[in-house]
């Protein structure tokens, strides 16, 4: 077997400067036609050489970029429209500083920049720059500035307000439809279709936000994981559910003495999400919300409050700050399991900064509203559709989120020690690497 030799780029640098053909080139460093192309491209998208240099002798033609090195100069330069730094630019895509300039010319003389572009962005950062106090200190987290990132545009009030936005939407296009369909509100089916409205305009408002940002949801979303690294992920729901049961008790068990007609709303206010099947009907109404809580919800709400609520306010504050401010809004929402939901959502924001995809919580969220649904579903089976519908039945199970909470406290600590944010951690959409 031939022996594979590593390749110097310094080497290769002095040896095209010093006027070697390709010919050449490829007998000296057993290339093939492909591979030197490949490794040129390499060296011009780096800034390592010029297109000047790399320009063929004997067609008088420049080289083309391969597909991936096309798909990189593609990224730099939307990150250069979108007004990333210097800085971000050079870490995020991992080359030197000084080789910069030579990258953007190179990027506008092979048009994947306009001049008017590049322009525009440097009137940008000095204006910015500008503004920025003398002295101000550097935020914690890493080295990364709203101002200088697409999220300068989606601020936190907007975010919050988009939430908003989207339940009065859902509330007035339900209320309209239940008058046209003669529908009661309170009826499963209002409620199934409630939920997909509900998700639907929250994607609406996240994709609006984007398209101000000019930020690509691929960025966003992060690369595809491995499938032992969803499986591993899914396997949370187990506990989740578990501390999801018992922090219900502890929260709403001493409240239901004190205040009882509030915790019967928190817990109760919604319609069963599965209900018995005597027609088709009813089973459209349960595939309905199938579809509306298993598949349709952890999609969006990862999108919005992981990538970009938690992402937002991660810049604006620093990483530990953004992920319990983001998983309080989140818990907010779900009245019904206030300390469960917090918990989730700091499972699932720590999972994003490590895996640094948006896939690895989408899965676990996925597993998560899986499992509920299953479970209900046994419910309906045995014949108790509508059981601990009621508050007075709710309490009579009280021991079993203290026994749940014997076993899965200790596990929730035991996590959040082990894996407890740190402010030096980089937000995942401007903290991966080219792959060059």
């Amino acid at each position: 077997m031939a022996e594979k030799r590593s390749i110097s780029a310094r080497e290769v640098i002095a040896d095209i400067r010093g006027g070697m053909t390709d010919e050449q080139l490829m007998v000296k460093y057993r290339l093939t036609d492909k591979g030197l192309q490949f490794v040129k491209d390499k060296l011009l998208v780096r800034g390592l050489l010029t297109a000047a240099e790399l320009k063929n002798e004997s067609t008088g033609t420049q080289a083309a970029p391969q597909s991936d090195m096309k798909a990189l100069a593609q990224k730099i330069a939307e990150a250069a429209r979108a007004g990333w730094s210097d800085k971000e630019i050079t870490t995020a895509f991992n080359f030197p500083a000084d080789k910069l300039p030579t990258v953007f010319a190179t990027l506008i003389e092979y048009s994947y920049l306009t001049q008017e572009d590049y322009d525009r962005r440097q009137s940008r950062l000095e204006a910015s720059n500008a503004r920025k106090p003398e002295g101000r200190p550097a935020t914690p987290n890493a080295d990364v500035q709203v101002g200088h990132t697409p999220f300068a545009v989606i601020r936190g009030r907007t975010l919050l307000a988009s939430i908003l936005l989207a339940i009065i939407s859902t509330f007035i296009v339900s209320g309209i439809l239940s008058i046209v369909w003669g529908v009661n509100l309170e009826s499963p089916l209002a409620n199934a279709a409630s939920m997909v409205l509900g998700e639907v305009f929250l994607l609406l408002c996240g994709a609006y936000l984007l398209y101000l940002a000019k930020l690509s949801p691929t960025v966003l979303f992060g690369p595809q994981p491995p499938w032992s690294l969803l499986r591993s992920s899914m396997l949370l729901a187990f506990p989740l559910i578990g501390l999801a049961i018992a922090g219900t008790y502890i929260l709403y068990l001493p409240l239901s003495y004190l205040i009882p007609k509030f915790v019967n709303w928190c817990l109760f206010c919604r319609p069963p999400m599965i209900i018995p099947m005597t027609n088709l009907a009813e089973g459209l109404v349960n595939l309905l919300s199938f579809f509306a809580i298993v598949l349709i919800a952890p999609v969006v709400e990862e999108f919005f409050f992981r990538g970009l609520l938690l992402t937002r306010w991660s810049l604006k504050w620093n990483v530990p700050r953004g992920i319990i401010a983001s998983s309080a809004v989140f818990a907010l929402l779900h009245p019904d399991n206030i300390i469960g939901s917090f918990f989730i959502g700091y499972v699932m924001s720590v999972l994003y900064f490590q895996t640094r995809s948006l896939f690895v919580p989408i899965s676990l969220h996925m597993a998560y509203n899986g499992l509920i649904w299953i479970l209900t579903g046994i419910d309906v089976l045995m014949g108790q559709p509508y059981a601990r519908n009621n508050l007075t039945e709710w309490k009579s199970f009280w021991w079993v989120g203290m026994l749940l909470a014997v076993i899965v406290i200790p596990w929730a600590i035991w996590y959040t020690r082990r894996n407890y944010p740190k402010t030096e951690w980089r937000v995942p959409c401007l903290s991966r690497e080219g792959a060059v």
